[in-house]
């Protein structure tokens, strides 16, 4: 991803984003386990409530598996992921199979 691809106009480059690990996505979901949140297991945007709770500057997000950029480590074709609507991580399955992803942008 990068300004100009996706219809990003943020003035990113390439490298810029990336997939959240498995760990970015355990402690994103402890945090929304903590506050109830469910279905999606996020919080809002200020991390003050549960995702559904008040205006998001997400759109189209679907409460439905994610894939973390960490690979298994007993299979290396397949990665971790985050199911939204349980709030548990699981593994995805191969890499090539058809998952949500919801890139980060490293350093903001």
């Amino acid at each position: 991803l990068a300004s100009g691809t996706c219809g990003l106009q943020d003035g990113s480059s390439v490298g810029d984003w990336r997939l959240p690990t498995k760990a970015e996505w355990e402690a994103t979901i402890a945090r929304a386990a903590a506050l109830g949140c469910s279905n999606p297991s996020l919080t809002s945007t200020a991390g003050s409530g549960c995702f559904n709770d008040g205006p998001q500057p997400f759109t189209n997000v679907k409460s439905d598996f994610y894939w973390s950029s960490t690979a298994s480590a007993d299979i290396p074709s397949d990665a971790w992921g985050v199911d939204l609507p349980s709030g548990k991580d699981i593994n995805g399955g191969t890499k090539s199979n058809e998952r949500h992803v919801w890139p980060v942008r490293t350093g903001q």
